[in-house]
């Protein structure tokens, strides 16, 4: 009995919340909306509207050991904190993460009206959705450019051939669970 308790209370103690939070940056300042920016050619434009959708998520620990967490998708809009709770697991520390961005072709052509209202791929406002052949939009950028930012720009990224991944290293560590 002892034995078992012991393990039980290792087992539970070990297990951490983990949060992975994203910081939007352009260029090397933080990024901030209705914000005048220069483009590397000296092109005047600001950015009012971010969104992305990132899926597929995994971790890996100093260990060399890898947590994914599957069917998650998440629509982040740049213009609100982006704090993305993964659930817990054992990891005392996380050496990198590795996202998709955008939605894999298993889904990535399924009816937004398919998902519960509350869910990333149900429909949204603005859409993120471009219909049911080239599915969801990636990413979705725009603004504003030209002379005085008078002329809208509108960058959307979709199509299963822009589906990748991206890891970042990090040194991330257990902080009070």
């Amino acid at each position: 009995t002892l034995c078992t308790a012991l393990f039980f209370g290792l087992h539970v103690s070990a297990q951490n919340t983990i949060n992975l939070s994203i910081e939007h940056y352009l260029q090397d300042a933080p990024l901030a909306f209705n914000q005048a920016s220069q483009t590397h050619e000296a092109r005047d434009f600001d950015v009012t509207r971010l969104q992305y959708y990132i899926s597929e998520i995994s971790t890996e620990d100093n260990g060399g050991n890898t947590y994914g967490f599957d069917s998650l998708w998440v629509l982040v809009d740049a213009s609100h904190p982006t704090d993305i709770d993964l659930g817990s697991g054992s990891m005392d520390s996380i050496v990198s993460v590795t996202f998709h961005i955008g939605v894999d072709s298993a889904h990535n052509h399924l009816d937004p009206s398919s998902w519960p209202n509350d869910h990333p791929l149900a429909h949204k406002t603005p859409s993120m959705h471009w219909g049911w052949a080239n599915g969801y939009r990636f990413v979705a950028m725009e603004g504003n450019c030209g002379d005085d930012r008078n002329q809208a720009y509108e960058l959307h990224g979709l199509g299963d051939e822009n589906y990748y991944s991206i890891t970042i290293s990090t040194k991330a560590g257990a902080e009070n669970g």
